[in-house]
């Protein structure tokens, strides 16, 4: 079974790039954090979810909170 794990493009100074590795550390969810920019988003972060062999294009921080949002109720 493969583990789930999120791939964070960012820029160390970044404020929504920080509070989406804060977002995944409360959560207790597994992250890499690649220090470029994805050419799928147009903004930092760009935030992928891998589990199972695929990967999902979740997009920005907001899209983070609504995955969360949506995976909880």
């Amino acid at each position: 079974m493969d583990e789930k794990t999120f791939v964070i493009h960012s820029t160390a100074s970044c404020p929504y790039c920080l509070a989406a590795k804060e977002l995944l550390r409360k959560k207790g969810e597994n992250f890499t954090v690649k220090n470029d920019k994805s050419p799928d988003w147009p903004t930092w972060p760009c935030i992928y979810l891998v589990e199972n062999g695929t990967t999902e294009l979740i997009g920005g921080y907001t899209e983070l909170v609504a995955y969360f949002y949506k995976n909880t109720y």
